[in-house]
C-alpha cells in the first residue's frame, strides 16, 4: 500500500512537473514567434514606402548625412517609428565588398555614448559586421527576424528585417527595425528558476523511482535476486 502511494506521489509530481515545464516553454516560443511576425511584417510594409533611387544618390561617406538625400530618407524613417510605437531603432544597411559586412546609409537614431564621443549616430559608410546576425543577412532575401534577443550597447532588442528593392525588383539594401525587448527578457528570466524547480522536481520523482524499484530486489553474490 506504501509503495502504491509512493508511486503515485511520484507520478502525479512528475507528469505535474513536466506539464508545467512544456506550458512554459510553449509560452514563451509562442510570444517570441508572435514578435517575430509582428517585427517582419513592419519590416515588410516600412521598407516599401523607402525610395531606392534616393536612397542610391546618398554619397556613404561621413558628411553623406548631409545630403537632401539623406535628409528625405531620414525624415521617412522618423515616420516609420511615429507610426509603430514598439520600434525602438530603424536604419538602413547595404552591402560591401565584403561578405558578412554590411554599411550604414540612414540612421534614424543616437548611438550610445559608450560607442562613440565623436557623433549621435552611424554615418553613411560606417561599417557593421553582421556575420553573427544570420537574420539580418537573411533580410535581403526577403523579411527575416532575430530568433534570439540581442543585448548590446543600445539595450536588450528584438530585431526585424526587410529587403528595399529597387525598380528591377533587384534587393539593394535593408530596412532593419529594432523593437525593446527588455519586457519580454524580464519575463524569459523570470520564468527560468521555475523551469529549473520543476526539472529538479521531474528528477527527483524519478530518483525515487528507481531508488524504490532496487529496493524491491536484494542483490546477492553471483549475479542472482530474490524477492524480500
Amino acid at each position: 500500500m506504501k509503495r502504491v502511494l509512493l508511486w503515485s506521489v511520484c507520478g502525479i509530481v512528475f507528469l505535474g512537473a513536466l506539464g508545467h515545464i512544456l506550458f512554459y516553454e510553449h509560452a514563451k516560443d509562442a510570444k517570441r514567434r508572435e514578435l517575430r511576425r509582428e517585427l517582419m511584417a513592419i519590416a515588410a510594409k516600412s521598407a516599401s514606402s523607402i525610395d531606392a533611387a534616393t536612397l542610391a544618390r546618398i554619397p556613404l561617406t561621413m558628411d553623406g548625412d548631409k545630403s537632401p538625400e539623406y535628409k528625405a530618407i531620414f525624415d521617412t524613417l522618423l515616420q516609420i517609428k511615429e507610426a509603430y510605437p514598439i520600434v525602438k531603432y530603424v536604419y538602413i544597411l547595404t552591402n560591401t565588398n565584403e561578405p558578412g559586412i554590411l554599411q550604414f546609409v540612414v540612421d534614424a537614431d543616437p548611438l550610445p555614448a559608450i560607442i562613440t564621443a565623436k557623433s549621435q549616430r552611424s554615418f553613411p559608410g560606417d561599417k557593421y559586421d553582421a556575420r553573427s546576425y544570420p537574420g539580418m543577412l537573411n533580410g535581403f532575401r526577403g523579411p527575416s527576424a532575430d530568433r534570439k534577443i540581442s543585448m548590446d550597447d543600445w539595450g536588450v532588442t528584438l530585431s526585424g528585417y526587410a529587403p528595399i528593392k529597387d525598380a528591377g525588383g533587384k534587393a539593394v539594401a535593408i530596412l532593419c527595425i529594432d523593437m525593446d525587448a527588455g519586457r519580454l527578457y524580464a519575463y524569459l528570466q523570470s520564468v527560468r528558476p521555475i523551469i529549473f524547480l520543476l526539472w529538479a522536481l521531474v528528477a527527483a520523482a524519478v530518483i525515487a523511482f528507481m531508488v524504490d524499484l532496487a529496493l524491491r530486489k536484494k542483490i546477492v553474490p553471483g549475479g542472482s535476486s530474490q524477492k524480500p
